[in-house]
């Protein structure tokens, strides 16, 4: 059996200001950072990890042009793998509709978190969407290894699934450009669903409230081992794909202990995953850091006391005080990504600035501030719906950004203010509490400072791992010391310079050369950012998986 499987087609439309669907940084997390801006790019990883777990010769291509999905798909495949996005639904019609004409005998299967809105479309997608549901064979609603495994035939079905060949992510300041790609974390995937079931989370309501573990604790870290070693790396970063990955308290715990009691991984891996107020409060932070945890996204929503009413479904809130939970991962080294949402049903013009205010006194390192949107298969959505309240305007095909024009109208706003007051939020953040990179540093100083001389073989050696990190970033204090937004950002910037001193003496002539190279630098690209682009092609990468040999991968210059 041969088996291709395709990412959405390319060029993606931008919107008006450039936004990037792909790059999670140009519209989604901390957006607002000026010549600070972060971006990302990352891999369509579902179907490296398939690839890699069947037995059968398949081709993973990402980003292709229609001509290249046309060219690869008339070499013979016997089944094709489509993953649907929300924003992708148009490209992923238009596959389906090609290779139904260029190969009527290839089996069409289609997986990913936006198969609800093909079975029950918001009214702008449902041609899109009707396209599909009449050309393709199969809808993946399921772990996608096993799936295709019974799809196939490729027995036995519940085989151990391996994780030795995902490509990394990476991610860099805008301004200076990538030195090189995939330096960023490698991913592992634990577990899928989530069983505290927000009443907005698609990934919760796609598996019906319950947790699929992929990765036992021992599995994780044989992969996480393994990538260290094979990369040839003094230390790793790791990206733990788990929705909440201490809601089983005893998993961070088997899989720090693997981490600590091997020579080989003791110190030298860290990993960034998703918790929750909850569940982080049964650890002390000092065993979080222990166990491996280096960055956290803890979905914060709302700070109101509203959010614990039954009708929102966030006992996932439920906890320490949430503002003493983020000092408290910051003193040991963990940095934040906190995400808030505004527009519930709760907010009003009154109180939506007190939830916003508190929101900014976390100082995430990164942060996520989006409008309320329901997506289909979601009780919050099946709710609007039957409340009238979806809007019949919006359409995943037809709105160009992450946060256009939600598909619900807020209850106390109408959306020019609402996203007045995200776009507003945004700024505070960057004005008042600085660029990611900022603080970043900060952390790293603080769990420095705390753990440098610990007793704990494990937090020392963390200890020390965060000083030799940030010891190589005083560049960037001195590029945010000259070009900081305000002067409260610089203050910071100033104690961060004073801190950094304190812990290494001055900095030598190199670093204080490339501070002035990389100051200059941002300058000039904030008197000068590039023009907005209208669309973007990523670069393509095909890779061929064979049974019994090494991947073989083919790619563009940059990909």
């Amino acid at each position: 059996m041969r088996v291709l499987f395709a990412s959405p087609i390319t060029p993606f439309t931008l919107s008006a200001e450039g936004l990037d669907p792909l790059d999670p940084f140009t519209g989604q997390l901390s957006p607002t950072q000026g010549p600070f801006a972060m971006t990302m790019h990352s891999h369509y990883w579902a179907f490296y990890l398939i690839a890699e777990n069947l037995r059968a010769e398949s081709c993973v291509l990402e980003h292709p042009s229609l001509e290249q999905f046309e060219a690869e798909l008339a070499r013979g495949y016997d089944v094709l793998g489509l993953q649907v996005n929300w924003n992708t639904l148009a490209q992923t019609a238009k596959m389906v509709t090609r290779a139904r004409q260029i190969a009527p005998k290839t089996k069409i299967v289609i997986g990913g978190y936006a198969i609800p809105q093909i079975v029950d479309p918001l009214p702008p997608d449902e041609a899109a969407a009707a396209s599909i549901r009449e050309n393709v064979d199969e809808l993946c609603r399921e772990e996608g290894v096993r799936f295709m495994r019974r799809l196939l035939g490729d027995e036995p079905i519940d085989r151990p699934i391996t994780q030795f060949t995902l490509p990394r992510s990476g991610s860099y300041l805008a301004a200076v450009g990538p030195v090189a790609r995939g330096i960023g974390g490698r991913p592992v995937l634990v577990a899928l669903g989530c069983p505290a079931g927000c009443d907005f989370c698609n990934t919760s309501a796609f598996f019906h409230r319950k947790k699929l573990r992929v990765a036992e604790p021992e599995e994780a870290y044989g992969f996480m081992r393994h990538h260290l070693l094979h990369d040839g790396n003094e230390r790793s970063s790791f990206e733990l794909f788990d929705e909440d990955l201490f809601w089983d308290s005893s998993y961070s715990r088997e899989l720090g202990a693997h981490l600590r009691g091997d020579p080989d991984t003791l110190g030298r891996i860290g990993y960034f995953t998703f918790g929750s107020v909850r569940t982080l409060s049964k650890f002390d932070p000092e065993e979080l850091v222990a166990n491996g945890l280096s960055a956290v996204w803890i979905g914060v929503e709302s700070t109101l006391d509203d959010v614990h009413r039954s009708s929102v479904h966030l006992g996932k809130r439920r906890g320490k005080d949430v503002a003493a939970l983020f000092e408290s991962l910051k003193d040991v080294g963990i940095a934040t990504i906190g995400s808030l949402i505004l527009g519930f049903d709760f907010h009003t013009p009154e109180n939506v600035h007190r939830d916003i205010d508190a929101f900014i006194s976390l100082a995430p390192t990164i942060s996520q501030v989006t409008p309320l949107i329901p997506c289909s298969g979601t009780r919050l959505y099946d709710r609007m719906k039957q409340a009238g309240r979806l809007d019949p305007r919006f359409g995943w095909t037809v709105q160009g950004g992450f946060q256009r024009n939600p598909p619900v109208a807020p209850l106390h706003f109408d959306w020019p203010t609402l996203s007045k007051v995200i776009d507003d939020s945004n700024q505070r953040l960057y004005h008042e509490n600085g660029p990611s990179a900022l603080k970043h540093m900060d952390i790293a100083l603080r769990g420095h400072a705390r753990l440098r001389d610990h007793s704990d073989p494990a937090l020392h050696a963390r200890g020390r791992m965060l000083g030799e990190t940030v010891r190589a970033q005083y560049p960037m204090v001195e590029a945010i010391l000259d070009n900081a937004p305000s002067e409260r950002v610089r203050e910071r910037a100033r104690d961060v310079a004073e801190r950094w001193r304190e812990a290494f003496g001055e900095p030598d002539e190199t670093q204080r050369t490339l501070g002035r190279a990389l100051s200059e630098r941002i300058r000039a690209f904030a008197e000068s950012p590039p023009a907005p682009a209208s669309t973007h092609a990523p670069p393509v990468r095909w890779t061929y998986y064979r049974p019994g040999a090494a991947p073989e991968v083919v790619k563009q210059a940059g990909a």
